[in-house]
């Protein structure tokens, strides 16, 4: 066969393959196997652009850090819809004022608390605010206010309560602990070796790449954290942070944590730690500062699931934000 004929007949394999992908492609968009939109909806979610999240400046001691916040008057659908208010806060209308006779709830967490993944009605932060109106009566009214924003570790939440959170002058401020709450001390070399774990597959699909674009790399990627999902090592893998494992990091947050109780109490109000997984330090350390301390899920390592959203998003499903509330309302001892 002559050269010419060699390159037709490669070309034609090739404009072959380009319809076949672009085939797959088509059909994956159409009929969304095992809800793979989820990975394109997330990262519309963090777009600096279109999405609600906007990154700010603040001091925090000597230094200016980044924190995040959530863009106000916000309307979107990520797979779930969302919107925000004029404060810059998920839900309906707040004032900046307290109104008189109300007695107000501020929600401080992450995305767990924010209630990424679920409509508005059924995030716990909602519930709560149906139990307690419920309970409280005598013309009394409750307000419950979400101030959560996915992403958030300790130090977004101190810097939003000493900044904006306390002149919204609540009586009570529920601080919604995840562990990924506290403080990235992760070194270089602990960085290499959790991407040594993760091998070339992890390298992949567990850190943002241009093909992301493309549902036939979600497919792959979504077929990838399904095996490391049933394995175990979904989140062992998927982690960036050192968490909990880290003595100096725990400490880090034992501080914020203390500047968070001395905010609160500054602004006569009481805070109250809500430890989702029920960890003995965050107990120890709700103890020594004097804080109230309610625990959600004590002894599990993460998400049970059935209460995840999907098996590779360990998020609350609605079914576990009705626990939360729960939970929350046996053990609240106000008002």
């Amino acid at each position: 066969m002559t050269g010419r004929g060699l390159l037709k007949r490669g070309g034609v394999a090739l404009l072959g393959l380009a319809l076949a992908l672009g085939a797959a492609e088509l059909v994956l968009r159409l009929v969304n196997p095992f809800g793979i939109s989820y990975h394109a909806e997330q990262r519309r979610f963090a777009d600096p652009v279109s999405g609600p999240l906007v990154e700010v400046t603040a001091p925090l001691g000597a230094s200016r850090v980044t924190t995040r916040r959530l863009k106000p008057n916000y309307e979107g659908d990520f797979g779930f819809p969302m919107r925000t208010n004029a404060l810059g806060l998920r839900g309906g209308p707040v004032t900046r004022e307290k109104p008189a006779g109300t007695l107000r709830v501020l929600c401080v967490g992450d995305s767990v608390t924010f209630g990424l993944g679920v409509e508005e009605p059924q995030i716990f932060v909602s519930l709560l605010a149906q139990r307690l109106n419920e309970k409280v009566g005598g013309g009394r009214r409750v307000e419950v206010i979400n101030a959560a924003v996915p992403g958030w570790d300790g130090k977004d939440e101190l810097l939003y309560l000493r900044d904006e959170g306390m002149q919204l002058a609540p009586d009570l401020v529920l601080l919604v602990f995840i562990p990924n709450d506290i403080p990235d001390l992760t070194t270089p070399e602990e960085e290499a070796q959790r991407r040594a774990d993760a091998g070339l597959l992890g390298q992949i699909f567990l850190t943002p790449r241009s093909l992301e674009r493309l549902y036939l790399f979600d497919f792959a990627k979504h077929l990838y954290w399904l095996r490391l999902q049933r394995h175990g090592d979904l989140e062992r893998l998927a982690r960036v942070r050192n968490f909990e494992q880290n003595p100096l990091a725990l400490e880090a947050y034992r501080q914020i944590l203390a500047m968070m109780a001395e905010v609160v109490r500054t602004g006569g109000a009481r805070l109250v730690v809500v430890d989702t997984l029920g960890r003995k330090y965050m107990r120890r350390f709700a103890s020594e500062l004097g804080l109230e301390y309610l625990t959600i899920l004590p002894g599990v390592g993460a998400t049970p699931p059935e209460y995840r959203l999907s098996e590779v998003d360990a998020h609350p499903n609605p079914a576990c934000h009705a626990f939360i509330a729960g939970k929350i309302m046996d053990q609240l001892k106000w008002p």
